[in-house]
């Protein structure tokens, strides 16, 4: 619902664009899902927004495309973001319980926390 729970939070840190820190005061275009813009349409953060263009073409859509296009793609990972660390904290999440198996070697910063709704499995992202 767009509500600031904790003043003192700060989901977002030194954000930058193209390498430069954000200005506060800097007008920039997102592109987003619509579904992202639904949940924070009423948030009194977001009054005043506006948008800008909407596709009318769904983004999984527009990803089908370039894949079949291009016959195979090489995706790699661009380490722009992370979590901030909250010691004694977690995040929860839901994923496949196959996942578990990805978890043996102890590399990744998950545990697998036990068994959630719909056949799916619960995990902790340790930060």
């Amino acid at each position: 619902d767009g509500v600031l729970c904790d003043p003192a939070s700060r989901r977002i840190r030194d954000l930058c664009i193209s390498g430069r820190p954000l200005d506060p005061a800097e007008e920039v275009i997102v592109a987003t899902n619509s579904y992202r813009v639904d949940e924070v349409a009423d948030a009194a953060w977001a009054q005043g927004i506006r948008t800008v263009y909407e596709a009318p073409i769904l983004n999984r859509d527009i990803l089908l495309r370039h894949i079949s296009s291009q016959g195979r793609v090489k995706p790699s990972v661009a380490p722009n973001w992370s979590f901030v660390p909250h010691p004694g904290h977690g995040l929860l999440f839901t994923s496949a319980p196959a996942a578990r198996t990805l978890l043996a070697d102890g590399a990744l910063p998950i545990t697998a926390v036990g068994p959630a709704e719909d056949g799916f499995w619960r995990y902790r992202l340790r930060t």
